[in-house]
């Protein structure tokens, strides 16, 4: 956002999900199972590596291998007493799974289904980081709201006390009346400290959300209207991130019971290698390769692979429970969302109601004591109503843009339309 233009409710989500730490470290989470899907994926891809080495000995043993690798055998080798003799060895070595039960299929899978279910674990991360924000911006905006409440009230108790110390002066009000009002302003303004530790305090929250410095200051545009959900096109929730990540969780937990059980089942695996071999001592040199299957069974592992998969379709048991109580939830807070919004429409439009009635209720009888025909009791019990009534209106705006927003997510829509 530039300098000085007023922040509104969706670009202090945009803002928060582009720079705030807690998007940041939902996008690392997101990145580390992609990641981690690529090393699964590579168990399916053929090894390939170059190796080398070099040595010297005087072992009759190492160096007769030596000598026979590097092609330079003759007569006037001594078996006993070689001498020094050295070897560079340069080779490149091969192999590839053949066979492996399905086990790097199964991992591969289940590296998939860890992803995608990260990818719309994030969906719903990145949701509650903007339920947070605008909590955070509401919360800053009625704080704001209630600020002014008690700065008009404050107005409206000081212009009243000066009239009540014109007429004190003049004969026709007790210093009692004026006493009233004089302590009635004196709570108000203790009111609006307390108010302004509200305003600041919630506007620092607001700003670690968008991931600014503590210290700066931020302008909050009005609130905008926030359209109502569209129920005809997700009414029971179902495409919810939160529902699809365990549906993924529940794949994933799957592919690990098929994991598990490869454990029991053989692997075959290709092999092969080329290498060569130089010494400088005899002057020789020499190339080899070998080639070739290795096969592997366990025949006895001491209950290693059935724990294994015991354990496996234990996790998948409680992945099904808990994707069948997941849903029953989605259920219980898309019923709840659409309860708590047509409460919030209600008392908002009676919240209106009361703020047009206090208003017209405190200018008649600020006239009233004008003229002397009200007591200072009557005025603070007045202007108490009207602050009140303009507090409860700021709680019921917020409490619709909430509730609206709360329905939207709850029927896996985007928040703002």
């Amino acid at each position: 956002m530039s300098a000085g233009v007023p922040l509104t409710l969706p670009a202090s989500v945009a803002e928060a999900l582009r720079s705030g730490t807690d998007a940041s470290l939902v996008r690392e989470r997101l990145e580390l199972a992609s990641a981690l899907e690529g090393e699964a994926q590579s168990m399916l891809w053929p090894r390939l590596s170059l190796r080398g080495s070099y040595a010297q000995t005087n072992s009759p043993l190492g160096g007769f291998g030596m000598i026979l690798g590097q092609r330079s055998f003759d007569g006037s080798v001594d078996f006993n007493r070689p001498g020094r003799l050295d070897n560079a060895t340069a080779a490149v070595d091969f192999s590839y799974r053949l066979y492996a039960g399905g086990a790097d299929v199964a991992r591969a899978r289940a590296a998939a289904a860890q992803r995608d279910a990260s990818a719309h674990q994030s969906q719903a991360d990145l949701a509650e980081i903007s339920t947070a924000v605008i909590r955070a911006f509401l919360d800053c905006r009625q704080a704001g709201r209630l600020h002014e409440a008690l700065s008009a009230s404050r107005a409206a108790l000081d212009a009243s006390l000066k009239v009540a110390q014109a007429s004190e002066e003049e004969g026709r009000l007790l210093k009692a009346e004026r006493l009233n009002l004089s302590v009635q302003l004196a709570q108000v303004e203790q009111q609006l400290l307390i108010a302004d530790s509200l305003v600041r305090l919630s506007a620092r929250r607001l700003l670690i959300l968008l991931g600014r410095p503590a210290g700066e200051s931020v302008e909050l545009a009005p609130l905008a209207e926030v359209g109502s959900a569209d129920l005809s096109k997700s009414s029971d929730g179902a495409t919810r991130p939160e529902l699809l990540a365990m549906r993924q969780r529940v794949e994933a937990a799957g592919q690990m019971v098929a994991l598990a059980e490869a454990g029991r089942l053989p692997t075959v695996d290709f092999q092969a290698s080329y290498q060569n071999e130089q010494g400088w001592v005899r002057s020789g040199s020499g190339t080899s390769w070998s080639a070739g299957l290795v096969a592997r069974y366990n025949i006895f592992d001491a209950q290693e692979s059935a724990s294994r998969t015991r354990a496996a379709r234990a996790e998948l048991r409680a992945a099904e429970l808990s994707l069948r109580k997941m849903e029953a939830e989605m259920d219980f807070d898309l019923a709840r969302a659409k309860l708590l919004v047509e409460q919030a429409d209600s008392r908002l439009r009676v919240s209106r109601l009361a703020v047009e009635q206090a208003d017209e209720s405190a200018r008649l009888t600020r006239e009233r004591f004008q003229a002397g025909r009200a007591l200072s009791a009557e005025l603070i019990g007045v202007e108490s109503r009207l602050a009140d009534a303009r507090m409860q209106l700021a709680a019921a705006e917020s409490d619709q843009v909430a509730s609206r927003i709360a329905l939207r997510r709850a029927c896996g829509q985007a928040l703002f339309p």
